[in-house]
């Protein structure tokens, strides 16, 4: 299992978005053994897959090539940071 934290603080995260909206600890990218890879939100103004707000703290699977944004704006996640499973 790998753990990726994505935030505004970079002494929290792996990816860094320095933006106002996005929290310092926003969401959680977990790759699983298995080749699954799921996010949790963790944030306060949100994260959206494929345009789905997500529930805080529910983990959600997600796939290579999804639309993945911050705090609603129009900040997307770069897949090429993620290394693949």
């Amino acid at each position: 299992m790998k753990l990726i934290v994505i935030g505004r603080d970079p002494r929290q995260a792996e990816i860094v978005i320095p933006n106002e909206y996005v929290s310092n600890y926003h969401a959680e990218i977990i790759q699983l053994d298995n080749g699954d890879t799921l996010i949790v939100d963790k944030s306060t103004n949100g994260t959206f897959v494929n345009g789905e707000k997500l529930i805080p703290g529910k983990e959600t699977r997600i796939r290579r090539g999804d639309k993945v944004t911050f705090a609603g704006l129009d900040l997307s996640l770069d897949w090429m940071l993620i290394p693949p499973v």
